[in-house]
Order: C-alpha cells, then sequence, then structure tokens
C-alpha cells in the first residue's frame, strides 16, 4: 500500500509561524510600538500559516481519493 506523502517543508513552515504567533501574543502594553509590529505580523503570519495547513489537509485528502479510487 502506497505511503502518504510527507510534507515536511510546509510542517517545518507551519510550526515555526504558528511559534512566531504565539511569541507576539506576548503582554505588549508598555511598548506600543513592538505591540503595533506584533499586529501587523500577526496579519500577514495567520492568513500564511492558515494556507499552509489547508494545502496540506488538500493533499492528503486528494491521495486519499484518489488511491480509494483505484480498483
Amino acid at each position: 500500500m502506497a505511503e502518504l506523502p510527507r510534507v515536511r517543508l510546509a510542517d517545518a513552515i507551519t510550526h515555526l509561524l504558528l511559534a512566531l504567533l504565539f511569541l507576539l501574543h506576548v503582554d505588549t502594553a508598555e511598548l506600543p510600538l513592538l505591540r503595533t509590529a506584533a499586529i501587523v505580523f500577526s496579519m500577514v503570519l495567520a492568513p500564511i500559516a492558515a494556507a499552509i495547513i489547508l494545502y496540506k489537509v488538500y493533499i492528503y485528502l486528494n491521495t486519499i481519493i484518489r488511491f480509494n479510487s483505484i480498483d
């Protein structure tokens, strides 16, 4: 039976982006410039991480459907 594709680079990028998002949501009330940077980075990094996750789900579902349709 065929093995599901491994998307290691996408996994690494997703984990890195999610870790950065987590680190950016620290208490930055005393540093308004850092708070602004955290908001901007969150607005940029969150859609990228979501797109990578959706792409990985698409690959896995496409592979499962393709292998199940073989008679």
